[in-house]
């Protein structure tokens, strides 16, 4: 659910941005969808593109749903990232190959008896992308809209609170659990993202899907 929410949100953003451009592009519109695909371009991304991103995302699903104990406190959880840094470069006018990296944090506060105990959890996560961009279909030469696929591999780790680790064997005679956690998973994904110029090689962007730990992406992106 979150992620139809987000993609929506994306789908808005587009239509925002390109309400902007279309006076300025409507008659080179009809001359851009006279002009054979394979010739045509608005200029967004070209083989030559090379693209560096650095960006933010919403929200942190790290360990999402974690619960250690009944007495969980409320809001017991604060995170920070993820945080991303992805490199993409063309491989044809409309298609480039990408490289996604990401890293999160997170801690779980809770209470047993009469003391406040706290978990710690970090995650890193890659993706392999292949990403395919509109520029063939969109004459906006400051809008890039693009779609992506891939893999995504995550290793992600919880390391409980040594204090109530033995607490809890001090009082039930018995360790509940590992006192490290570790998880790696491998999954496809899928985003679509949507860049806009304010300058050549400067731009802003916004990506919804799923990479590693977040189902949007906000963030920058420099064109080498």
């Amino acid at each position: 659910m979150k992620t139809q929410v987000t993609l929506k949100t994306l789908f808005y953003t587009v239509m925002f941005l390109s309400f902007f451009n279309v006076n300025s592009q409507a008659q080179n519109g009809k001359e851009f969808y006279r002009t054979p695909y394979n010739t045509r371009n608005s200029g967004s991304f070209d083989k030559g593109t090379n693209l560096l991103s650095i960006g933010y995302g919403f929200p942190n699903y790290l360990y999402n749903g974690y619960n250690v104990s009944n007495t969980s406190l409320n809001g017991n959880h604060f995170g920070f990232g993820p945080g991303m840094l992805k490199y993409e470069f063309a491989i044809r006018d409309e298609v480039g190959l990408g490289i996604v990296l990401q890293g999160a944090g997170k801690s779980f506060k809770y209470k047993a008896g009469n003391n406040i105990y706290t978990d710690h959890a970090w995650g890193v996560g890659g993706a392999f992308m292949g990403y395919y961009h509109f520029n063939k279909l969109i004459p906006v030469e400051k809008l890039d809209v693009y779609a992506g696929l891939g893999i995504n591999f995550t290793y992600q780790e919880l390391n409980r609170d040594a204090a109530y680790y033995n607490y809890y064997y001090d009082y039930y005679g018995y360790y509940y659990t590992d006192a490290v956690r570790r998880d790696f998973m491998v999954r496809p994904n899928g985003v679509l993202g949507v860049r806009y110029y304010v300058a050549p090689k400067f731009s802003f962007y916004a990506e919804a899907g799923y990479t590693s730990f977040s189902s949007l992406n906000i963030g920058m992106t420099f064109r080498l």
